[in-house]
Parts: structure tokens; C-alpha cells; sequence
């Protein structure tokens, strides 16, 4: 069977060759993954041509079987923090596996990767156990943390567990887009708490958080389409923000909501503030007709503490998830002369 392997612009890729990348990952995500509802089309297609701001800038690669699309790996270079790491992504059709189209497509992006000056190559979400998870593992790579998905549906869920009242000497406030200019310093501050929070042996870092940076992300998001909420906690004695809760929609999925951090400043920790700060998201988000289906979280397996709050605010486990790394370099060198013989085009 004729194999071949070339870059590939969601921008300007014809029609058919989208319908078949839509088709490669929906079809992966119902038998890697058959408790996530199955994706849309347009949500498949507008992840790649706009990827989350995290996730930098984006190369993807195919790989055809008899001029046939049948995978796709994506590799990203996040930025700033994280300028060492590429994030690479493989999703290969169930009907193709085991027929080294993987290990493929993972040594066609290794050039890339390493004249990019990344030193990492990090696997991202990998359901535990799953089919993606064992192959990483037996190529190599090195387990480095372990998280647990959480899902909420909105519908299934009364008000009453999110009327929460909350700790006496504090308050909140909440906005979309684009925090306070009398909030913003005290936020950016409060945003740099979430670094002592678990996250394994991962060298994939979170940003250093000042006002400079929020401003970023803030225009960031905007220009992405994407609409981020925040929920913020004070302290009444200062004004400062003390705690923080951030849910993010994508034009592409305006169905789901993806909680992103939630982090309360270490001194004012034991007060119940996260809870009562995802609790009021949840309320804001009804009040304001958003007809959410699901919002999803990701935390890491060590952190119990938050994992038991948001089971009390409505989230449920659905599984288990681990990130994988590998210096680029030893991998480069493990692949070279394993895989199929593929005709590479760029």
C-alpha cells in the first residue's frame, strides 16, 4: 500500500482532505474515548485553524494510505516558559493502526521540532491505559504527571448546590475579557499562586503572571474569538484579589465550557473560596442563558483537595489521563530506521 507523509494547511487544504481530518478524529475519539459525546465537524476544523493561545504556534503533518487521509499529528511550540517544548498530538483512524503510520508521522515532525531549538517533546492528555497512552510508553517516552478529567453538565445539576454563601470579610467580583484596571495588579498577582499546585515532574511550566502578561492573554482571547469569565474572590479589608476561578468558550464549541484555573492565594486558603467561586461561575453562566451541555476540568491526581470541590460544585470523573516527555534528541535517535519506508513530501 502506498504510504505517504506531507505537511498540511488546515488554511488551505481542500474540503475533502478536512472531512477526512474531522473523520480521523472522530473516529478516535469514539474508540479511545466513547464517554466524550462524539466532536462536530466545525469544532474539529476551527481547533486547528485556531488553536488555544497556550498550545503557540502550530504545524500539522498527514499521512495518506492510497492518496486517502487517514492521520494527522499536530505539533506545537507554546510560547515564552515553555520555549524548550514542542507538544506533538498523533491521531491515526482506528481502521489504520499497527501499521507504523504513528511512528511515522512522529519522525517526520522530529526535523521541525529540532530546528525549532525545542529540547522536549511532551504528550499531552493521554487517557490512562488507552491505546495512545501504552504506545507512547512502549516508544519510550516517560510518564510525568498524571490527571484526572472532570465533567459537569449543567442540566443535570439543581441551582441549589451552587447557592453557596460565602466567607464572612470577602466578596466577588466577576467580568468578561478583560479584568479591572483598579483589580488587575492584585489579579496578576494572585494568578502566580497557582505554581505550588501539583503538576508531577512535567517540564512544561506555567506562565509568570504580571499585568503586562494578563493584558496579553486578555488580547489574546479576543482576538481568538474566545470568551473568558472570571470569577474573582477579595479580600474586604484590602481590595485585593485574593482568588480567582477562569472558564473559557470557543467560538467553535459554544456548547462546552473549559474551567481553566482556579487558584486561592495560599494565606487566605481554608475558607471555602473555591467552591464558592466555581459555585457562582455556575450561577453567572445560567443567569446569563448560556446553555452550557458540559464544562470540563483537568487536575492533577495529587490534588485531592481541589478534585473534592469540584465534586461538591457538580463534576463528575470520567477518566484518567497522563503526560508523557522525551528529550527530542534520544527520540530522534531511537525512530531513525524504524517505521514504514514513507514517500515524504514537503
Amino acid at each position: 500500500m502506498d504510504t505517504q507523509i506531507e505537511s498540511f494547511d488546515p488554511f488551505t487544504a481542500p474540503e475533502e482532505d478536512l472531512t477526512d481530518c474531522f473523520n480521523v478524529r472522530r473516529a478516535a475519539i469514539v474508540f479511545d474515548n466513547p464517554e466524550d459525546p462524539p466532536p462536530a465537524r466545525d469544532a474539529v476544523i476551527g481547533a486547528m485553524r485556531v488553536p488555544t493561545q497556550e498550545l503557540g504556534i502550530c504545524r500539522y503533518w498527514v499521512v495518506r494510505e492510497s492518496a486517502r487521509l487517514v492521520g494527522v499529528v499536530q505539533v506545537a511550540l507554546p510560547p515564552e516558559q515553555n520555549s524548550q517544548t514542542a507538544m506533538v498530538e498523533i491521531m491515526v483512524h482506528p481502521d489504520a493502526r499497527r501499521r507504523g503510520l504513528a511512528i511515522g508521522l512522529l519522525r517526520a515532525c522530529i526535523p521541525y521540532i529540532l530546528d525549532s531549538g525545542r529540547r522536549y517533546v511532551v504528550g499531552a492528555g493521554l487517557k490512562a491505559g488507552g491505546p495512545g497512552a501504552r504506545w507512547a510508553v512502549a516508544r519510550g517516552f516517560e510518564v510525568t504527571e498524571t490527571r484526572i478529567m472532570q465533567v459537569l453538565t449543567p442540566p443535570s445539576v439543581t441551582a441549589d448546590r451552587w447557592n453557596v454563601a460565602g466567607p464572612t470579610g470577602y466578596s466577588l467580583i466577576r467580568w468578561v475579557g478583560s479584568a479591572p484596571d483598579e483589580r488587575v495588579a492584585s489579579y496578576a498577582a494572585a494568578r502566580g499562586s497557582i505554581t505550588d499546585a501539583p503538576r508531577g515532574r512535567t517540564n512544561f511550566h506555567d506562565p509568570e503572571w504580571n499585568v503586562t502578561r494578563v493584558r496579553e492573554e486578555e488580547k489574546e482571547r479576543l482576538a481568538r474569538g474566545a470568551e473568558e469569565r472570571v470569577v474573582a474572590a477579595f479580600d474586604d479589608r484590602t481590595g485585593e484579589v485574593v482568588g480567582l476561578s477562569i472558564l473559557v468558550i470557543f467560538p467553535h464549541k459554544l456548547e462546552y465550557g473549559y474551567q481553566g484555573d482556579t487558584v486561592v492565594v495560599p494565606a487566605h486558603r481554608g475558607h471555602g473560596l473555591g467552591r464558592w467561586m466555581k459555585s457562582a461561575m455556575m450561577l453567572w453562566l445560567r443567569d446569563d442563558q448560556r446553555h452550557l451541555t458540559r464544562v470540563y476540568t483537568t487536575t492533577d491526581s495529587q490534588n485531592t483537595h481541589m478534585i473534592n470541590v469540584n465534586e461538591a460544585v457538580g463534576y463528575r470523573t470520567i477518566r484518567a489521563m497522563i503526560w508523557v516527555e522525551d528529550d527530542v534528541s534520544l527520540l530522534k535517535h531511537r525512530l531513525e530506521g524504524v517505521g514504514l519506508p514513507t514517500k515524504q513530501r514537503n
